[in-house]
């Protein structure tokens, strides 16, 4: 049993470590997740039992090579490089070169994604023409962290808000002030309003997702004079949500509603 006295950080960090290993757990975006809020953890507690099942996860993914078991480039899936950032944290602990060729391998797959005509990121090679929501979260905080430890921060900047602020125009809803989940430029999905191609529904989740990237954001990019126009496009679109969002929480239980506009 875990001790009810110990702080809610410590208590769903051991039930974590007891619930996952390398059997069990799959390479996927969630994993990534969870290994990025124990590290967090571990940076509060300082227990070396937590960031060991870290790193012993990652190795389990990444072999000496460097080459990520099951990840597949021709994928061109954004959710695949969502587990760059805890394998960049872990190169910067442990000098390990493996954990460098794998987030070069997630960085060279950005350089190469298919893009919209407008020239967004498509959220996978089987979705064609479409940006989601959440594929902001799964790239843009990996991206600009890579580049901020590895040169060309303000060119990537520069793409990866204008991949912000595309998505946010093409599923703004004006009637709500709502982002809608998704947007297929070709407009050609069975989902999607045949003149704008909007997905019809707003999902909490896939906000959630945007909304977190954007605060990500503005916490690896630089305060400085150089980058104050990129952070305050950021906050812009941050200080516009945040009061819409406000509007659809749910008044007895403070949360939201999975499909917010119904």
């Amino acid at each position: 049993m875990i001790d009810a006295r110990k702080s809610m950080t410590e208590r769903m960090s051991l039930s974590a470590l007891r619930k996952f290993n390398t059997e069990n757990a799959t390479y996927s975006y969630k994993s990534a997740i969870l290994l990025e809020a124990l590290y967090r953890a571990y940076k509060v507690l300082g227990d070396e039992s937590i960031l060991k099942f870290v790193k012993d996860m990652l190795d389990h993914y990444v072999p000496e090579d460097g080459v990520v078991l099951t990840y597949k480039l021709e994928a061109y899936s954004m959710d695949q490089v969502r587990m760059g950032n805890i394998m960049l944290t872990m190169y910067d602990l442990t000098g390990d070169k493996k954990y460098k060729t794998a987030v070069d391998m997630f960085y060279q797959q950005l350089q190469t994604q298919p893009r919209t005509p407008s020239g967004g990121y498509w959220h996978k090679i089987g979705y064609p023409n479409q940006m989601w929501l959440d594929g902001l979260y799964m790239q843009a905080p990996f991206k600009v962290s890579y580049c901020k430890r590895f040169g060309g921060l303000k060119e990537c900047l520069d793409d990866e808000i204008m991949q912000f602020e595309l998505v946010y125009e093409k599923t703004l809803d004006r009637c709500t002030g709502l982002l809608r989940h998704a947007w297929d430029e070709s407009c050609k999905m069975p989902w999607c309003e045949p003149d704008t191609g909007r997905s019809h529904e707003v999902w909490a989740r896939a906000l959630g997702w945007y909304v977190m990237a954007l605060a990500d954001l503005l916490e690896i990019i630089p305060d400085e004079p150089e980058y104050a126009d990129h952070r305050a496009r950021l906050l812009k679109l941050a200080s516009t949500l945040a009061p819409v969002l406000l509007r659809f929480q749910d008044a007895d239980t403070g949360m939201w509603w999975q499909v917010m506009d119904s």
